[in-house]
């Protein structure tokens, strides 16, 4: 008994420990930036579904709090500039309108394409809680979507 007990009693200060170094960690600590990775045609397919070829964003959908950050990299693997562009419905359904760049634009302008290697940090503070769809300017084929919720 002395045998087992005895490792209990040095490990238990151990555990306590640490223990409470997560506890006191966890309250300090923020929630992750939710990061969406772009990927063209020569991109290595990491954490994207090859089965959609090899050019889009992934994750292809995000849900985020109302004021949280979206990160958005275009990685140094990748071949071509991208835009990270707010796309939506103007009209009726049939009327075939759509807004582009209403919501936001990373790249309101060429000399702002995102090139390999950059990112683009979209703040969701000044959308109100519903669901965004976005593109890609330069190819229109690279669709996704989030979604910001409401706080709490």
């Amino acid at each position: 008994m002395r045998i087992v007990g005895y490792p209990f009693r040095l490990a238990f200060p151990a555990l306590l420990v640490a223990a409470v170094i997560v506890l006191v960690s966890g309250s300090t600590t923020s929630a992750a930036t939710p990061t969406v990775t772009m990927f063209d045609n020569d991109a290595a397919a990491t954490t994207f579904d090859p089965g959609q070829a090899l050019w889009g964003f992934a994750p292809t959908t995000v849900t985020v709090t109302a004021g949280q950050a979206i990160l958005f990299v275009n990685p140094d693997s990748n071949q071509h500039p991208h835009t990270v562009t707010s796309l939506e419905r103007a009209g009726a359904p049939f009327a075939n309108q759509v807004k582009v760049g209403a919501r936001f634009d990373s790249s309101p302008d060429q000399q702002a394409l995102l090139m390999p290697g950059q990112t683009y940090t979209l703040d969701t503070a000044q959308l109100q809680p519903g669901n965004y769809t976005y593109y890609c300017k330069l190819h229109p084929w690279m669709v996704a979507a989030f979604t910001v919720v409401g706080p709490g």
